[in-house]
Parts: structure tokens; sequence; C-alpha cells
């Protein structure tokens, strides 16, 4: 029993030591990103969950920010696709938004980045 903790205990620790290895990084960088991605989209609320949670941050910052752009922000969170529009235009494109620029744009977005495969999940 102990003879295959300490081989195991070697193997780990061989593993460890080439896996910067030229040969292994590539692999060991896909898998990485595998499990990357993983951790990712289980972290994530879906469906209505995510909706809410955009309704419920863009309403707090839009009342950071002043009435126009609380009801731009409701306007915006108002079902899924339009949070989905409103990212599109203004945070992958970078449109200039009338009322939300600077520090509220960058937060809007970072909110809608974070939820958007939870928003796409919404009418699934």
């Amino acid at each position: 029993m102990i003879k295959k903790i300490l081989i195991l205990m070697f193997l780990i620790m061989a593993a460890a030591s080439l896996s910067d290895h030229p040969q292994v990084l590539p692999y060991k960088e896909k898998l990485f990103g595998m499990f990357q991605k993983e951790a990712t989209q289980a972290t994530q609320v879906k469906g209505g969950q995510s909706l809410r949670q955009v309704q419920k941050e863009l309403t707090a910052i839009g009342q950071r920010y002043g009435q126009g752009q609380l009801r731009a922000l409701q306007e915006a969170s108002a079902d899924a696709a339009s949070a989905l529009a409103f990212h599109q235009k203004y945070c992958v494109t970078g449109e200039f938004h009338p009322l939300l620029y600077g520090d509220a744009i960058r937060e809007v977005c970072n909110v809608l980045s974070y939820q958007a495969a939870g928003l796409a999940s919404v009418g699934k």
C-alpha cells in the first residue's frame, strides 16, 4: 500500500516538473483551458435567474447615476433579448450611448458580459 502511494506521489511530482516542457506545454494549456471553460460555465447562473440578476444590478447602477440613466437601463433589461442587444451594440461594438459613458457603461458592460451566457439561455 505504501509503495503504491509513493509511486503515485512520484508520478504527480514528475508530471508537475515536466508540465513546462515544450512538448507537453500545448496539451497542458489545452487541458487547463477546458477546465477553465467548464468552471466558468458552472459558476454562471442561468435563464430567468440571470435576467433577474441583470435587472437588479442595472437598476442599482441607474439609481447611482440619475433618472435618465435608470430609465435607459430599465429598458435595456426589460427582457433577455433587449439586454443582449444592448450588450452587442454598446459593449461589443462600442457605440456611444448618450446617457451612459465612462464608468457607468463599463459597469453595465461588466454585468452584461458576465451574464451573457445565462441571458442567451432564457429563451431556450
